[in-house]
């Protein structure tokens, strides 16, 4: 059975017109909790594809896509853990393939953040049986999957204001390894001989927001 939750947070704008309500509301089968903040979120800079080669690094890898909406605003972002570090991969709206150069060590994925803007709203824990975690070595590449997010937004017009609800939903995470490490290879150059290892888990969304 899907779970379906939501967190209201409501606040005006300077003008006082404009009632604005965020929602974290989604359908995702897997998740069993989320809780709700307003924290100051940074997402990591990704490497650019001129960039040097670094041996002393480990790279990740993966397409984080977000579908185009009305919701502006509404970003969401892969937490990568190493230990008490924490690394915000942010989804695009291009679907590029991301890559990040990381510290040698063990990591793991285990939320989903979602943000408004530079705010977080909440996040979605990943239950146990399906966090990935792996181990990165230096000059080495891990591709850790292909994640297709959405957003959506929905307003309701008053007299004296307009409420706006933002919504958040992870709808897909696939193993497209050979296509995404093609194109990291063509669009990298500096990452055309690294070996490239496969650590994606795959686990079951619900597609509906």
């Amino acid at each position: 059975m899907p779970l379906a939750v939501g967190v209201p947070q409501t606040h005006y704008s300077k003008e006082g017109q404009v009632k604005r309500t965020v929602q974290i509301a989604c359908a995702v089968a897997f998740m069993q909790a989320l809780t709700a903040c307003t924290t100051i979120i940074s997402y990591s800079s990704p490497v650019l594809p001129k960039a040097r080669f670094d041996p002393e690094v480990g790279y990740i890898y993966g397409r984080l896509k977000l579908e185009k909406s009305s919701a502006e605003t509404a970003k969401m972002g892969l937490v990568l853990r190493r230990g008490v570090e924490t690394i915000n991969l942010e989804f695009l709206f291009s679907g590029a393939v991301s890559v990040y150069a990381v510290e040698p060590g063990k990591y793991a994925v285990r939320q989903v953040m979602c943000t408004d803007g530079s705010l977080k709203k909440g996040t979605f824990f990943i239950p146990e049986e399906h966090i990935l975690e792996f181990v990165v070595e230096p000059g080495k590449a891990y591709y850790i999957g292909d994640f297709l997010g959405r957003t959506a937004d929905r307003s309701q017009r008053y007299s004296t204001h307009t409420k706006v609800d933002l919504y958040w939903g992870l709808e897909s995470v696939q193993d497209n390894y050979e296509v995404t490490t093609t194109a990291v290879k063509r669009f990298f150059p500096a990452l055309m001989d690294v070996e490239a290892l496969n650590v994606v888990k795959v686990f079951p969304v619900d597609r509906q927001l």
